[in-house]
């Protein structure tokens, strides 16, 4: 059930899919709720699944209510991340630092129709400034700023990107193809589809193509 509505194209063909295992199966939605959960996709399962068709699935009203709940957060979270990544931008802008969106904030802008569709923690943010061309006083600087911010921040690359240095991943090139666009009246920068495609299957790979968000990254991206 997961895999077929942990998607943002729902069609009635994995509607009638959903119907079709809820009839032939007692399915145990508490489980249904903690995975979705765990995997941080329930309000994508709650936006195709369980807002329209809860009563005709019997979806008992507690689970419904948690469903709820977990969506109504995401959004709450959403927008303190957006108030936080402004405040980001406009700090790394008026140091004329360039930014680069990475991983989950970078999904938000250009894959996902709402943020609040997939549970992410961190922004990630990359500088297009290499560490050896901060100074001493910069850099305390910004690590005092972005201190229990929520911004996760790299100079040039990100080391998840290329895993703690494990690959060997071109971030010239990256910034070479990236392209500018404007948030929060700021200029950022995007990667280039390809390389943000590379980049959420990297991160699948860290976390063992386990997660079904960052299954559903690969999935929407290529979408």
């Amino acid at each position: 059930l997961l895999y077929i509505a942990t998607r943002q194209d729902f069609q009635t063909h994995h509607k009638s899919a959903v119907r079709d295992l809820s009839r032939t199966n007692e399915l145990d939605w508490e489980l249904v709720y903690e995975t979705a959960a765990q995997h941080g996709v329930a309000p994508l399962i709650f936006t195709n699944v369980i807002s329209k068709d809860g009563d005709d699935l019997n979806i008992p009203g507690d689970i419904t209510r948690k469903f709820e709940l977990n969506t109504y957060s995401q959004v709450i979270e959403k927008k303190k991340s957006a108030q936080r990544l402004k405040e980001a931008l406009a700090y790394f802008s008026e140091r004329s630092i360039d930014v680069m969106l990475a991983k989950g904030i970078a999904l938000e802008q250009l894959v996902y129709d709402h943020p609040w569709f997939t549970a992410t923690q961190d922004i990630d943010l990359i500088l297009k400034r290499r560490l050896d061309e901060i100074s001493s006083k910069e850099l305390r600087d910004i690590q005092h700023t972005m201190h229990n911010s929520g911004i996760e921040y790299d100079f040039f690359s990100h080391h998840d990107l290329d895993i703690n240095g494990a690959l060997p991943v071109d971030f010239d090139r990256i910034w070479g193809d990236a392209q500018p666009a404007t948030l929060y009246e700021q200029q950022v920068y995007l990667m280039a589809p390809e390389d943000l495609l590379i980049s959420v299957c990297i991160n699948s790979c860290r976390k063992r193509f386990f997660r079904l968000k960052s299954l559903c990254d690969i999935a929407e991206t290529v979408r």
